[in-house]
């Protein structure tokens, strides 16, 4: 194209002479001059077109790959391909590394991630939008260059979001307040996420947060405690506070002026300062951003003032902005990616304790546990115990949100291996009520154990892509949707009537056998005369079923040890109770089982022969009762809490009396564990 038009300009000259010969002008010198200056001219375009070629097919290539990735992570939250659910969490991860290792990608994968949204919501594929809706706010919390058309759409899609039912409308809302925060004042939740995670002190954002990991060695091996402890370590080494605060100061400045930013003149001034120094750098970017964010009408044209004021003092006048753009595109090339911080962002007061009134929790604690089902009824016992204490000494409540996060880690056996997905039972029902957690959390086990096979790697750093951590990180900063799991009270009464009765919780499995030893003499119950020899033991069993008209029903069977499991419905006992059926022919007597289950709230087992029974807490053998003559279950109430009586000070007469109305029905204790999405229909 370029080519012709350069002919056309030698054409067009030609006849130009050509019509000054039959005139008799002597203007070819003239005509010869404007040639060269338009040859000269296309040239230039030829040029500037060649050297933004590459550029540009460089972009395309980038956006493809990205595009590519994305695609990978759609086709994974629908795989049903053995092949594709291996790779089940890579995919995620693979893409945040991307753009952690070249941050100049963010815009192009919010964009791609939004578009993404936009076409799930127009086809009603409502499986995609809560994922990828957590990944567009994963790389847009970090991402500078983002434009106010992409602010402004991603904020729509979330309103639009508001009119559907939860877990939707829930996450939406979440993210829609903090894309409001980050529109008005880019960079803000960059800066809290980093000052909260990283418990740098600051006046103006007090919030802090702390990550506390449990992990048993007795339920984990050992190589898989090291490969934990290795990456943590060298996390560690990292992120020290001086690293932290050069982090925020230098973000700030990048996302509020742009391409007039020189950013390695920046870390350079920012690596060579003192500490104090950079304290002081550090608490004025952070007054800067967290003052526009406070006020009603904020002023960005202040505020860009204010952190150029702070760029000018780093660098000097010589430095000060040649002109703001209106679309930052400059990214910081070591942006901070948090396999260290382990935490969240936002710092607004949360949890699910009851609040006094005008009091604001500054401490967050995120308790994630690895391990089996029996690490969760353990984490069950040690939640019991706080809120018990609490209602006593009242100190964690005013001040702490706690935050629970579960991570299954479970011994690597074979696939069919029935005690391996009995003990994996709690992981399992997460993952069939959040399919994200599925996808991103489920899948670590296997991935786990693998990297605590490999041998560390010796003359270079310890981990260079902290696996574990980065999906650590993504887990308690995204999980934000708790659901609720009842807790139970077991009460144990045993054989020996000088023994006191004892009591105790359960959360995913209480599990009855029969010992082959029986009363003693002077026992309980003597054993009746006539009573038939057979397997199994003669039980008494009291309950109410939730479903149906709630009567009482009560009923004796010879039967196999019952197991009572809250687990298929997470607010409802399941018990599953084998009776066996006696029969009698000619060859002889013979024994039949039937299994019978049922849904209820509380119930009651007493041996009414000389059997006596055993039970096993949680699946694990460390809480096992044995001698047992019966046992009664109900919801674990919650503790009468010092919590009522100090709200009561604030509370009118009516609603005092709607509170000692309610004392005579005790809320159930739940206890939370935070998922991506909660339970999604």
């Amino acid at each position: 194209m370029v080519t012709g038009s350069v002919s056309n300009i030698s054409c067009a000259s030609r006849i130009l002479q050509e019509a000054d010969t039959k005139t008799g002008l002597d203007t070819q010198g003239f005509y010869m001059d404007v040639e060269l200056d338009l040859q000269r001219s296309v040239q230039a375009v030829l040029r500037e077109l060649s050297a933004q070629t590459p550029a540009l097919q460089r972009n395309q290539d980038v956006e493809l790959d990205l595009q590519r990735s994305v695609q990978a992570v759609l086709r994974e939250l629908s795989a049903q391909t053995p092949a594709l659910q291996r790779n089940q969490g890579m995919w995620r991860w693979s893409l945040h590394k991307k753009v952690e290792r070249d941050p100049g990608k963010s815009p192009a994968l919010v964009r791609i991630l939004l578009r993404e949204l936009e076409k799930a919501e127009r086809e009603d594929e409502r499986h995609v939008i809560i994922p990828l809706l957590h990944t567009l706010m994963y790389v847009l919390t970090k991402a500078t260059g983002i434009t106010e058309e992409l602010y402004r759409r991603t904020y729509a899609f979330c309103m639009r979001l508001l009119t559907l039912p939860a877990p939707y409308c829930t996450v939406a809302l979440d993210c829609a307040i903090r894309l409001k925060t980050e529109q008005a004042v880019p960079g803000t939740l960059y800066q809290r996420l980093v000052i909260a995670e990283q418990n740098l002190r600051s006046e103006l954002y007090p919030y802090q947060e702390r990550v506390f990991l449990f992990v048993d060695p007795e339920l984990v091996s050992p190589s898989v405690c090291s490969a934990l402890l290795l990456e943590i370590e060298a996390a560690q080494v990292q992120q020290t506070p001086e690293a932290c605060m050069r982090y925020v100061v230098s973000h700030a400045l990048q996302v509020a002026l742009g391409e007039a930013c020189h950013m390695s003149a920046l870390q350079r001034k920012l690596q060579a300062s003192p500490r104090r120094a950079l304290e002081h750098y550090f608490h004025a970017v952070v007054a800067a951003t967290e003052q526009m964010a406070g006020e009603t009408s904020p002023s960005r044209e202040g505020h860009l003032e204010r952190l150029e004021e702070i760029y000018c003092s780093l660098l000097g006048p010589a430095a000060a902005a040649r002109g703001r753009c209106s679309a930052p595109n400059i990214l910081m090339p070591c942006s901070w990616d948090g396999p260290l911080g382990l935490h969240q962002r936002t710092g607004r007061p949360s949890g699910n304790w009851g609040l006094l009134p005008g009091v604001s929790r500054l401490h967050t604690a995120r308790v994630l546990v690895l391990g089996d089902d029996r690490m969760l009824g353990r984490l069950a016992q040690a939640y019991h115990s706080l809120r018990k204490r609490e209602t006593q000494m009242f100190c964690l409540t005013p001040r702490l949100s706690l935050q629970l996060y579960y991570i299954p880690v479970l011994t690597p056996e074979k696939p069919a291996s029935s005690r391996h997905l009995e003990l994996g039972e709690l992981a399992a029902f997460l993952g069939r009520a959040d399919p994200w957690y599925e996808s991103t959390i489920n899948t670590l086990s296997p991935a786990i154990h693998k990297l605590a096979e490999m041998p560390p790697s010796l003359g270079t750093s310890r981990t260079v892509d902290p696996f574990i951590l980065d999906v650590i990180t993504y887990y308690v900063r995204m999980g934000t949707q708790p659901i609720y799991f009842q807790i139970y009270t077991v009460k144990i009464f045993f054989s020996d009537l000088s023994q006191d009765s004892s009591e105790d919780i359960f959360l995913t499995e209480l599990k009855v056998k029969i010992q082959d030893s029986k009363f003693p003499k002077d026992g309980f119950s003597p054993r009746r005369r006539g009573m038939a020899e057979g397997p199994g033991a003669e039980l008494s069993i009291c309950y109410q079923k939730v479903s149906g008209t709630g009567i009482v029903r009560s009923s004796k069977a010879h039967s196999l040890p019952p197991i009572v499991a809250p687990l298929t419905d997470h607010m409802c006992l399941n018990v599953s109770v084998i009776e066996v059926v006696k029969s009698s022919n000619l060859a002889g007597r013979s024994f039949s089982t039937v299994t019978n289950t049922f849904r209820t709230a509380n119930i009651q087992i007493q041996s009414q022969d000389q059997r006596l029974l055993t039970l096993l807490l949680d699946k694990d053998n460390r809480r096992t009762f044995r001698d047992v003559i019966r046992f009664e279950v109900v919801r674990c109430p919650e503790p009468c809490s010092g919590i009522q009586k100090s709200k009561a000070l604030w509370l009118s007469s009516h609603q005092k009396k709607e509170m000692e109305r309610t004392k005579a029905m005790p809320k159930p204790l739940l206890m939370p564990i935070n998922t991506f999405s909660g339970i999604v229909q």
